[in-house]
């Protein structure tokens, strides 16, 4: 019976520190598969360097740009300057490289380092540059999608965003102003047509001591009934010279 308390006191460690494990898991389960598509690709060293900095400096929903281990072992890099690197070498938010093609030129990018920005500039997808170093492997981590690296040819040269400001023109985004209303389109009346009037027939000659009457007078009452009366008495004469 005495080793009862033990027993259970045995049994709530392993639950307590299997709960912790599955929790620890869940959350670095995305940069260990990231780290599994690292090697893959012959990126050994930057694996190293992520398996050097602090176990909760990793975080999601981030970009790693890779320089090659060629290249990496010819820096110098401390062990207290790992951390820095990383966050050189990162943007923070997962950019796949479909997404950086839609930057143009001169774009400023953030690093997850304060004040480090990237200067892009894109002349093809063979061709995308941020600052100094060249996009030569796209899109080498996309597994989890909170973690997409992509490899480079040379260390990230840092600049900063006050000398950066200097040496590019960045082009303003007009704030939305929601209180703006934008008018009705509407279409106008058309202008009215002038109607011109007919061109008028040439005037013959003479036609002014001659002129054509255009209607004829209605005949009068009286005249109508001369000529009926005229027409009786034809007829009668007609009938005399028969008898």
């Amino acid at each position: 019976m005495a080793n009862n308390p033990m027993i259970l006191f045995l049994l709530i460690t392993i639950v307590i520190s299997s709960v912790s494990a599955t929790n620890t898991s869940s959350k670095t389960i995305d940069i260990l598969q990231a780290i599994d598509e690292m090697r893959k690709a012959n990126y050994f060293t930057f694996v190293m360097l992520i398996n050097m900095a602090p176990p909760d400096f990793i975080q999601e929903n981030i970009t790693f740009l890779m320089p090659k281990d060629k290249t990496l072992s010819q820096t110098l890099i401390s062990q207290n300057d790992v951390s820095d690197f990383l966050l050189q070498h990162s943007i923070p938010s997962p950019l796949l490289f479909e997404h950086l093609e839609h930057f143009p030129t001169g774009s400023i990018i953030p690093t997850s380092k304060p004040d480090i920005v990237l200067k892009a500039n894109n002349s093809g997808r063979k061709s995308f540059f941020l600052n100094n170093a060249r996009i030569v492997s796209p899109n080498i981590c996309t597994g989890s999608g909170s973690i997409i690296c992509h490899g480079i040819d040379q260390v990230l040269e840092p600049t900063t965003l006050s000398s950066d400001y200097h040496n590019s023109t960045l082009l303003p985004v007009p704030p939305h102003c929601p209180n703006v209303t934008i008018p009705p389109f509407v279409v106008a009346d058309p202008p009215p047509v002038m109607s011109f009037p007919p061109p008028a027939e040439p005037v013959r000659s003479g036609s002014f001591n001659n002129p054509t009457p255009s209607w004829t007078p209605p005949m009068k009452s009286g005249a109508h009934s001369i000529l009926q009366l005229s027409d009786a008495v034809v007829a009668g004469l007609m009938l005399l010279m028969l008898v």
